[in-house]
């Protein structure tokens, strides 16, 4: 009986205490979580990141759980109202922290949409700051923001969001003016004066003029073009609408464009004219060469005919680029575009230039076999010794020249056994050993200089210093 009293004491002064201990720790931790908030920024937001209707802490996720699963969870797991309105009831500092947390995370379409929904929040309240974060992106993705901050700015303060904008560097600041003026109902009280009329704003309202001249003689590209390369904006300005204008041009309008681009524009812009020029010929190399070379009046020609012989004698093919390279020189544009174009062939295709050789004219056959030969030499001098003993049957192609150009090529990869091959194959004090002797010892002397010298002094060749 006493047992079972005993028994009975220790479990009531069991459930005393563990019942006070119990409401101890549940008075800790309620008063770590009823703590209040650190006062925002003054802005009139819910200092919650969730929406303010859940109610029930027990069933309320951390902070920063919950902003990771909305993040980075599979977009059918949850959907764009969850984000919005955790972006929405977020105040100042707590926008800064989440685009800081997303910014540094690998670039998705999912995460790009979270970058421009917390930055156009963040411009509402702090635009300056959500501008001074986009230089944090490379450079295609600060276009797209520059935008988005400066649309949210203009709402909130045009006469702030114009002064800013007309501070960028371009193309930000044509961006940035374009997004003030497209979120505004009206251009009347930017010209009214109403508002800072910068020398940026009126350069910028000038080309947005501009382009809509020049967009509507799109229908006739050259005519657009002829429009944009005589008007008094600078052509680098314009160049997204000479993009537009080379885009508009089809092969079966001629190449008439290029002789605008080449006569006006190259005078004033020659990098921007060969940069166009280029995106016209590569939509049709074949067709673009032979314009080039059919004896009508065509502008620039050597400088077109060296572009197309030299950069597209693949899509052109080589048979037809040595055509035209020959057409080049008989329409009087001088003596070397042949030998150019060998040059480019032999170093590209060496093996396709040796293949061919009874195509190449008699005369240019050395010269031709010489740059083939060296470049494969380099690359599998076995392929080129093999080739090399197979023109010996083709009329013209074997010289003096070709040999040398074939042991330089060797000397490249084995320099050791193209010196043996030239020890036996040439005399010595003869005019091939002590011409090609300093080449294969340059190689030598790269591993070995010291036996690199005393070869050089033993043949009584000069060492190349």
């Amino acid at each position: 009986m006493k047992s079972v009293q005993r028994l009975t004491i220790s479990i009531a002064v069991g459930l005393t205490l563990g019942g006070t201990l119990g409401s101890l720790l549940f008075l800790v931790f309620s008063s770590e979580e009823l703590r209040s908030p650190e006062p925002d920024s003054g802005v009139q937001h819910s200092s919650q990141f969730v929406d303010t209707e859940v109610k029930s802490e027990e069933n309320q996720e951390p902070q920063t759980l919950r902003m990771d699963k909305l993040w980075f969870e599979d977009s059918q797991s949850n959907n764009l109202k969850d984000i919005s309105t955790l972006v929405a009831n977020a105040d100042r500092n707590q926008l800064q922290t989440m685009f800081d947390q997303v910014s540094t995370t690998p670039w998705t379409p999912r995460i790009s949409v979270f970058i421009r929904l917390l930055l156009g929040n963040l411009a509402q309240v702090a635009p300056s700051e959500a501008l001074d974060r986009v230089w944090k992106f490379s450079a295609p993705g600060k276009l797209e923001l520059v935008d988005v901050v400066f649309r949210e700015w203009s709402t909130q303060n045009v006469q702030e969001a114009l002064t800013s904008a007309g501070e960028l560097n371009q193309p930000y600041r044509d961006v940035a003016f374009n997004a003030i003026i497209s979120e505004q109902d009206s251009l009347t009280p930017i010209n009214a004066g109403e508002y800072p009329f910068s020398d940026a704003l009126k350069s910028f309202l000038d080309k947005r003029e501009a382009e809509v001249v020049i967009l509507g003689l799109m229908q006739d590209p050259t005519k657009a073009a002829l429009q944009l390369v005589n008007d008094d904006i600078a052509d680098r300005e314009q160049i997204a609408l000479l993009d537009r204008i080379v885009e508009a041009w089809q092969p079966d309008m001629g190449f008439e464009i290029l002789n605008i681009l080449l006569d006006q524009l190259y005078s004033t812009d020659t990098l921007l004219a060969k940069d166009l020029v280029v995106r016209v010929i590569t939509a049709d190399p074949a067709s673009a060469v032979d314009h080039v070379t059919s004896g009508k009046q065509v502008k620039r020609t050597a400088m077109l005919g060296r572009l197309l012989i030299d950069d597209y004698w693949s899509e052109i093919g080589a048979l037809p680029t040595m055509v035209a390279a020959q057409a080049l020189e008989d329409l009087g544009w001088g003596n070397v575009y042949f030998f150019e174009f060998l040059d480019v062939w032999g170093a590209e295709d060496p093996v396709g230039v040796l293949d061919q050789l009874d195509k190449v004219p008699r005369h240019k056959r050395p010269y031709a076999v010489g740059k083939a030969i060296r470049q494969l030499a380099e690359q599998d001098i076995g392929s080129a010794r093999r080739w090399f003993e197979s023109i010996k049957s083709v009329p013209g192609a074997f010289s003096e020249f070709a040999e040398s150009e074939l042991l330089r090529g060797w000397a490249v990869g084995d320099p050791e056994s193209a010196l043996e091959w030239l020890l036996e194959n040439s005399k010595e004090q003869s005019l091939k050993r002590s011409y090609l002797m300093p080449f294969i010892l340059r190689e030598i002397a790269e591993v070995d200089p010291e036996r690199a010298a005393k070869l050089a002094q033993e043949h009584g060749v000069r060492f190349p210093r």
